[in-house]
């Protein structure tokens, strides 16, 4: 009842910001302008993968679960290169950085450590394939993508010197409907998933303190999860939801509020700097 109800308060407020101003993975695939010309010289084909953009950089500002509260925003810089468009697949590999990128530990640290989205993260990296397996008409299409996913991020004590890395590492397939015309861009996907999270070993007196209380604690520094992240994408602006569960018994996983299930819901907003 509690995500509902947060999901619903970030509709509400996506609704708002939006009207006001008439963003994880999913990207625009397509120059408008290349499709409106395409399509007028035959409007059942669907668009060439060879003609979609080789690189680009993109302004990001993202609103999840933990900033909403107080309704704060973060920025970074991310972008893209497709080293391979081919006839029937395509290459792409999406970056974001933030030099100057660290966490606090506060009331919501167990979801900022399990959570690549959640939080500010120093570095992200992404690869997938994506591959054309289906099309209806000049606009619809659908993919299968399989992927691979690195984030780094830091937390530090809000009122010590305390602070530890976290690196995460996620393999996944994404199964994307796309539609796209010269006016409007709607992507929906599914993404199920394993992650690794890490924690180095010279970074583990800090974060048994930080995340159980007690530098000795039985905390495990390696976890895995699995779960399922869902997707909905209309041109610049994308809904998410980060549905995953941590494994592990009681002593590998001694903090409660780790352990099992949790939830990250949110919302990007994309603004686009550059693209060729």
């Amino acid at each position: 009842m509690k995500t509902l109800l947060t999901f619903l308060l970030i509709i509400s407020f996506c609704k708002y910001s939006f009207s006001q101003s008439s963003s994880i993975q999913l990207r625009s695939f397509s120059d408008k302008s290349q499709l409106k010309e395409a399509e007028g010289a035959n409007a059942e084909e669907p668009f060439a993968l060879e003609d979609l953009p080789t690189f680009g950089l993109y302004g990001i500002g993202n609103v999840n679960t933990e900033a909403f509260e107080s309704l704060n925003s973060s920025g970074k810089l991310s972008g893209y290169i497709r080293p391979y468009k081919g006839p029937k697949s395509f290459a792409t590999f999406n970056f974001a950085f933030n030099v100057n990128a660290s966490n606090v530990a506060d009331s919501n640290l167990v979801n900022t450590f399990i959570f690549p989205d959640v939080g500010n993260t120093s570095f992200y990296a992404n690869i997938d394939w994506s591959f054309r397996v289906g099309t209806k008409g000049a606009h619809d299409n659908y993919f299968i993508s399989p992927f691979f996913e690195f984030a780094n991020k830091a937390i530090r004590a809000k009122d010590t010197s305390l602070i530890f890395t976290t690196l995460s590492y996620t393999l996944g397939a994404k199964l994307q409907y796309m539609f796209v015309d010269d006016k409007d861009y709607i992507s929906m996907a599914i993404m199920p998933f394993i992650s690794f999270t890490n924690v180095p070993n010279e970074d583990n007196d800090a974060y048994r303190y930080l995340i159980a209380g007690d530098k000795n604690s039985t905390l495990s520094s390696s976890l895995t999860s699995f779960g399922v992240k869902v997707a909905f994408m209309y041109n610049n602006f994308q809904i998410f939801a980060d549905l995953r569960s941590v494994k592990g018994n009681e002593s590998k996983v001694p903090v409660q509020e780790l352990r099992g299930f949790g939830s990250n819901i949110g919302v990007i907003f994309n603004a686009e700097v550059f693209e060729k």
